[in-house]
């Protein structure tokens, strides 16, 4: 609030996080509405901007606001399965923009594989096995992401190893990726200690 910029991230903030709040309260009659699918489709697109283009705050404060929404038992409930796909797609968006960011803070990377952690866990008994290959493929970039740390696991590590341990029991189909993932996270940690 010192300057014009942190007022204005805080306007942003509040502003997303009161229009998620009604897509959560209003989602069983929202999604009722023949328009409701380009609604949703703006929804995500605003929270991928908030959360690509914004400050470290405005970021993270965005990735908690979905979570919400999206973990929420009425969205699980209510929101069409047509539209989780173009939900999973946004988050790929948002992991492959993050990712690639020089500008990009390590508690913000830290926040989304959490975020995603959790909502995998909420949404897990609906998915489909190429849908579980989706979230293994978000969770990649974001465990081998580059910490200064050395011969020591980042938060964000941990929180991917996580993901991967809570993926357990797996059908046969999402094995090689799961094996392949986490070979290549211990060969990414040898290397960078060597």
């Amino acid at each position: 609030r010192n300057n014009a910029q942190k007022q204005w991230d805080e306007t942003v903030v509040y502003a997303l996080g009161g229009v998620l709040r009604v897509f959560k309260l209003y989602l069983s009659l929202l999604s009722s509405l023949p328009e409701f699918q380009q609604k949703w489709d703006s929804l995500l697109s605003y929270t991928e901007t908030f959360i690509i283009n914004y400050s470290k705050e405005v970021s993270t404060a965005s990735l908690q606001a979905f979570q919400d929404l999206l973990i929420a038992p009425m969205t699980l409930e209510s929101l069409p399965n047509s539209l989780w796909p173009c939900t999973w797609t946004t988050y790929e968006r948002i992991v492959h923009c993050l990712t690639r960011s020089s500008q990009v803070h390590q508690k913000t990377l830290t926040t989304l594989a959490m975020t995603l952690r959790e909502l995998f866990e909420k949404v897990r008994p609906k998915l489909s096995t190429q849908e579980i290959k989706r979230f293994l493929m978000m969770m990649y970039p974001l465990g081998l992401f580059p910490s200064n740390v050395d011969y020591e696991m980042t938060t964000l590590q941990r929180e991917v190893l996580k993901f991967l341990q809570d993926m357990v029991p797996l059908n046969d189909q999402i094995y090689p990726l799961h094996y392949y993932q986490l070979l290549n996270f211990i060969a990414s940690t040898v290397n960078k200690t060597q």
